[in-house]
């Protein structure tokens, strides 16, 4: 997407469609490549590798123990400074993923800053790849199971392999540059692998901090979904912005309904109510004068059923 081949323009949106030359089976697997560009690279950039780097993040506090109490001491990676740098390293892959498949799809490159937009989305999405690999890595060794990074590293896979066949870098300093940023990731994680077979210690050794790490995870994932909530709710900050313009009329965000307090019917006091001991009258209930009335009712039915008993004369 959003890439020069001759003299056209090749975006993947439509506004930008200004070339015969893409196929339809071409442009539907180039709109694929950035969907999947757009969740790895939040994933990674926003969400895992901010939550390491950032103090401020709602995941810092479960990134910070999760590395350096259970992730990091299995690696052979137990320094905070190794937190950051992974961290950091793994932000800017996804910054930069979203950056260069973004602004390559929305056409905003020449032909030189296309070109090299996809080799940086494909050496990104490679290492976007490893980090899920050792993340899929660590939870089957720890919990018996890929989990969401197992997820993960099959997109990643399938972007690289999609923005390969489809959107790959066209000049050749576009394609030196992919092919030798390319080996850098690689690096990478061969160090972490041997930093793992050195000073890693053994899944035993962490177990006993898992239960701490769950806890951590589902008290994350509820402030998580109570922000969104909270963000995307009828009386949040998307809302109230959308409200204000003529996006309004399609109903998207509906005001909450407004909730009235129910009226209670006053108690009425009446001449004929009984009274406890102290002489202060009691109170049947507060409801509706149809139920007043009828206690009213019996009141005086038993009144007039005492002073018409007959009067026993006394020996």
């Amino acid at each position: 997407g959003g890439g020069w081949y001759g003299n056209c323009v090749l975006a993947v949106v439509p506004d930008n469609w200004r070339c015969s030359r893409m196929s339809v089976a071409s442009g539907f697997f180039l709109f694929i490549s950035v969907l999947l560009g757009l969740v790895i690279g939040t994933t990674h950039g926003c969400i895992s590798g901010a939550g390491r780097v950032l103090p401020m993040h709602p995941l810092a506090e479960l990134m910070k123990f999760g590395f350096e109490r259970v992730w990091g001491p299995f690696l052979g990676l137990r320094s905070p400074i190794a937190r950051l740098l992974t961290g950091l390293h793994e932000m800017l892959d996804g910054v930069a993923l979203l950056i260069c498949v973004l602004f390559d799809a929305f056409g905003f490159f020449g032909e030189e800053l296309s070109s090299l937009a996809k080799a940086l989305s494909i050496v990104t999405g490679i290492s976007c790849m490893f980090h899920s690999i050792i993340g899929a890595m660590i939870n089957y060794f720890i919990d018996g199971t890929p989990g969401i990074q197992g997820h993960l590293a099959l997109a990643s896979g399938a972007f690289v392999l999609l923005r390969l066949c489809v959107a790959g870098p066209e000049t050749f300093s576009g394609q030196t540059m992919c092919a030798w940023l390319s080996f850098v990731p690689v690096c990478v994680a061969m160090f972490i692998l041997l930093a793992n077979k050195l000073y890693g210690q053994h899944q035993s050794f962490v177990h006993g901090e898992k239960r701490r790490l769950h806890e951590l995870r589902e008290e994350a994932q509820s402030n998580v979904y109570r922000y969104g909530s909270h963000i995307l709710g009828a009386k949040g900050p998307i809302a109230q912005l959308v409200n204000r313009t003529p996006l309004k009329a399609l109903g998207l965000f509906p005001s909450p309904p407004a909730h009235h307090t129910p009226h209670r019917g006053r108690a009425l006091i009446t001449p004929h109510q009984e009274t406890n001991g102290q002489g202060n009258p009691v109170f049947e209930g507060t409801g509706s004068f149809e139920e007043q009335s009828s206690v009213e009712g019996r009141q005086q039915q038993r009144e007039s059923a005492k002073w018409a008993k007959p009067r026993t004369r006394q020996g």
